[in-house]
């Protein structure tokens, strides 16, 4: 009902001062995100289509024209791929997408396929940027990946060794002394 919807705004905003100032900043995220808390999304898949735009920044696909779609925002980041993939080329296990809010300048990452559009807040009038991964790249930072996690292993296994040995030194000292003692 109204009055304990009101009830729980009052609450918020008494727990959360800046909750109207934040929720009118991002309002586009917190709607999209609030019509599919409510159940709006299963019942009227009409109230939840948004207008996106999706543009390749992939290499092989750049110049083509972005394509302008209206999608429900139940869509799974998989399906997306998907059509993406048709529409534009590109592999769909070389595909990474990221959404871009109108005045938000870092693009969020859709790393997760089976999370829909709304669970990253794409709302109406998002822009959709494909990316081709690098396979070069991506080899080279595992091949830096695998150094570093070398590193810290031998780092890890010199500390312990010294350890090791402080503790025999003190093991050693303290015999010694219990041999002194017993000695006098």
């Amino acid at each position: 009902t109204d009055k304990h919807s009101e009830k729980i705004r009052q609450k918020i905003v008494s727990l959360h001062p800046r909750f109207d100032e934040l929720m009118n900043k991002h309002k586009d995220s917190m709607l999209s995100i609030q019509s599919s808390a409510n159940g709006n999304t299963r019942n009227n898949i009409a109230n939840d289509a948004i207008n996106v735009t999706v543009r390749s920044m992939a290499a092989s696909s750049c110049a083509m024209e972005p394509m302008r779609k209206r999608l429900p925002g139940t869509l799974k980041v998989g399906r997306l791929k998907i059509l993406c993939s048709r529409a534009f080329g590109i592999d769909v296990d070389l595909m990474t997408l990221h959404f871009k809010a109108e005045n938000d300048p870092f693009p969020t990452e859709l790393d997760d396929e089976e999370n829909p559009l709304y669970y990253y807040g794409v709302h109406d009038g998002a822009e959709i940027l494909i990316n081709e991964i690098d396979l070069e790249e991506r080899r080279k930072d595992q091949e830096r990946e695998n150094k570093e996690y070398d590193r810290r292993v031998k780092e890890q296994e010199r500390t312990a060794s010294m350890m090791q040995d402080v503790k025999k030194m003190q093991e050693m000292k303290a015999n010694a002394a219990i041999t002194g003692a017993q000695n006098k």
